[in-house]
């Protein structure tokens, strides 16, 4: 039987999600869907970013953050799951925010849900640094709160070492997205010179702070360069000497430079990792040797975030 279809149509000019559409089945019944139903068949990417400001993708230095927003970035628009019919419906939004917990030194996961009808920001503290206390699971093909598919994941962030704020910059990189990421610097220096003599790895003038630390919602790319001078006061050409970046440890080397010639040396060394989900540091590092001088270090790169 051929569609009935109805007669007397107006063109909606500027339609909303709410409005809706003729679906015709085949058979002699009006039914009909909404607009955001209906985009809800097709994936759409979450266009928003999580940021410390209004603005989606803040370049300068953010400190002091008390308040965490989704701000639209790619467009408007965010897809959630409605688990009693088993469909995505898209959703138009605004700026969301939520308030920074008054906590320290812990990770948390930002969603978004449903809140009275209209999208809200959620937040779920992790156990630890690197573990969730609620897992994530994937939803048709999008990162979900495990048990409670109506929570999006969009991102992570970290408060640091005074309550109730996170923190955005080159050395602290505490804010990190799920969709639409981009690679921001880090970047950490020190123009001083110290000896180190001893033939074993430790941080940078045994400066366990001198860190660029991060968070890591999802596997995320870093690129690391470490940029330093050497200067064997000695007479010997022999010496083996480095510096360098670890990730995560603090008596080892993931990258360094070496040398094991006389008498001074700018060395730079570089990689690219991947980082899993949750809190990171990457530590400047030496090695000595008996004559040896070290000064004016460099630690930077790029985090997808």
């Amino acid at each position: 039987m051929p569609d009935v279809k109805p007669t007397g149509l107006t063109e909606l000019l500027a339609p909303s999600m709410s409005d809706v559409v003729y679906v015709g089945d085949g058979v002699a019944s009006d039914k009909y869907m909404s607009i955001g139903r209906l985009l809800g068949m097709v994936g759409v990417i979450p266009g928003g970013r999580i940021s410390g400001t209004t603005t989606a993708f803040q370049i300068g230095d953010q400190t002091g953050i008390d308040t965490i927003y989704y701000v639209p970035y790619k467009h408007n628009l965010v897809q959630l799951y409605d688990s009693t019919n088993g469909v995505w419906i898209t959703y138009p939004f605004s700026t969301l925010s939520i308030a920074v917990p008054a906590t320290t030194n812990t990770n948390y996961d930002v969603f978004v849900e449903l809140s009275g009808g209209v999208p809200a920001l959620s937040l779920i503290a992790w156990s630890n640094d690197s573990t969730r206390a609620t897992d994530v699971v994937y939803q048709s093909g999008r990162l979900v709160a495990s048990g409670n598919p109506e929570k999006l994941l969009v991102g992570t962030f970290r408060t640091g070492g005074v309550s109730g704020e996170t923190g955005d910059w080159k050395q602290y990189r505490f804010i990190s997205n799920v969709y639409n990421r981009e690679f921001k610097r880090i970047l950490l220096a020190d123009n001083t010179s110290h000896n180190y003599t001893t033939s074993a790895w430790r941080p940078w003038n045994n400066d366990y702070s001198y860190v660029c630390a991060v968070v890591s919602s999802i596997y995320s790319g870093v690129i690391s360069h470490f940029t330093g001078e050497s200067y064997n006061t000695g007479s010997a050409d022999d010496l083996f000497y480095g510096q360098g970046i670890c990730i995560d440890a603090t008596t080892s080397a993931t990258h360094w430079a070496h040398q094991q010639t006389y008498p001074v040396h700018r060395d730079t060394s570089g990689i690219f990792n991947y980082l899993s989900p949750g809190y990171h540091f990457l530590q400047a590092v030496e090695y000595g040797n008996n004559g040896v001088l070290l000064r004016n270090s460099v630690m930077s790169g790029r985090l997808e975030c």
